[in-house]
């Protein structure tokens, strides 16, 4: 895996969480966007794709990523309402071997 800058990726584009979690999880979810991390890991997993040969799985690209499984996970369903990212077919997951949808760069 080839090393990339950490830009961040800017615009109307936020950390979510989800109507019915408590309100920890939407303070959590502010928290992240403030200090620039949920900006500085979909860049870095916008850049992930962008170079993979084929389209990944989330528990992939995390397990290749070197990073916590629900960060790709988090960050995925917000680079595909950038489109920036683009969901794939269902395959077995090479990690976890379950079906999943798999996710390719827009490119």
């Amino acid at each position: 895996m080839s090393q990339h800058p950490k830009p961040t990726i800017t615009g109307p584009l936020f950390a979510n969480a989800r109507s019915t979690n408590p309100s920890t999880s939407h303070e959590a979810a502010r928290k992240v966007e403030k200090t620039g991390k949920a900006g500085t890991q979909r860049a870095a997993i916008a850049a992930f794709l962008k170079d993979a040969e084929e389209p990944m799985t989330s528990e992939e690209i995390a397990d290749a990523m070197g990073v916590d499984r629900y960060t790709p996970s988090r960050r995925l369903p917000e680079l595909e309402r950038r489109g920036i990212v683009r969901r794939c077919a269902q395959r077995g997951c090479r990690v976890r071997g379950s079906l999943m949808v798999t996710r390719e760069h827009a490119r």
